[in-house]
């Protein structure tokens, strides 16, 4: 059968992928009723090879018919680069070239020629990343030490445990307190509860009674005894009474003070008696009204009315 050979050629991602289809000489379209094959292979420019020959290139060696490759090349022809996670331009490698300036185009956190080192913790915190693999800790495994076989407080389901209620962690070992903390001394198994509480998760008040609030306040209602009754009120009457009598005795003090500070400015000064006093002296005979003007003047004496002791008598 006389077959035309139609080649499209398409550039992807650094390779040139030629999309070959066979059809009938005198067709110009696709026959449903005709033979139809549809071949796609990845055809580099610059190899040479024809059914008597294989090339290997960038010095790879040819054995068996096939291409025994030295690193970092791989591939049928030894033009692919050995990219741990990425993929590799093939020849269109070029330092200078604005697109295929690196050899490998690398999966999201890897980097370098090869996409061999990784920019994020491949293990997972769960183990270490030694020649390509991670060398997992524990009963940790998987390509990333993302299962683990062992699970103390839950079940194991696809490599990962559902713990139960109350416990967390990879292995479902970490107990979880409602209150207080993790005793570390004891593997975090065990939950050091305050004074208000209690159990193994410390879910439960310490203390019970109608006198106890409810979880999780649980704390202890004060009712006051009468007889507790009775003394605050007469410690309250006898505070005042205290402030009473403090407030008397200041009181008293500068009633004291006052008085003792006015005896003595009359001793130091002095003070006429009043005008209007008058002083009556008895005689035999008569009564005589004596007037004090002043203290040096008491001794004058003045007769006013003889009469006055008749009237008085």
């Amino acid at each position: 059968m006389n077959t035309r050979y139609r080649i499209v050629s398409l550039l992807v991602l650094g390779f040139q992928v030629y999309c070959g289809i066979c059809l009938p000489a005198n067709s110009t379209r696709l026959d449903s009723s005709e033979e139809v094959y549809l071949k796609k292979r990845v055809v580099y420019p610059t190899s040479s090879i024809d059914g008597n020959e294989l090339r290997c290139f960038n010095n790879g060696k040819q054995e068996n018919g096939r291409c025994t490759c030295i690193h970092p090349y791989t591939g049928p022809y030894c033009q692919d680069f050995a990219c741990f996670k990425g993929l590799s331009v093939g020849p269109r490698y070029d330092p200078n070239n604005l697109f295929f300036n690196k050899m490998c185009i690398c999966e999201d956190d890897w980097d370098g020629e090869l996409c061999d080192i990784p920019t994020a913790d491949q293990c997972n915190e769960r183990g270490k990343f030694t020649n390509g693999a991670c060398i997992c800790n524990g009963f940790f495994f998987g390509p990333e030490c993302q299962y683990v076989r062992k699970c103390d407080e839950g079940k194991l389901s696809h490599g990962r445990c559902l713990c139960n209620k109350g416990w967390e962690g990879d292995y479902c070992n970490e107990i979880v307190c409602q209150h207080g903390h993790p005793d570390t001394a004891n593997g975090s198994q065990v939950c050091v509860c305050p004074t208000r509480y209690k159990g193994l998760h410390c879910n439960t008040c310490s203390q019970t009674g109608k006198h106890v609030t409810p979880y999780p306040e649980c704390t202890v209602e004060i009712v006051p005894h009468s007889a507790t009754i009775y003394r605050q009120k007469n410690d309250k009457q006898i505070l005042h009474r205290f402030f009473a009598i403090f407030a008397a005795c200041i009181f008293l003090s500068i009633l004291s003070v006052t008085m003792y500070m006015l005896n003595l400015y009359q001793k130091m000064y002095g003070k006429p008696p009043s005008p209007g006093v008058k002083l009556y002296v008895r005689h035999s005979n008569n009564i005589e009204l004596l007037s004090c003007s002043n203290r040096d003047q008491s001794d004058s004496l003045q007769e006013t009315n003889s009469s006055l002791y008749n009237d008085i008598a």
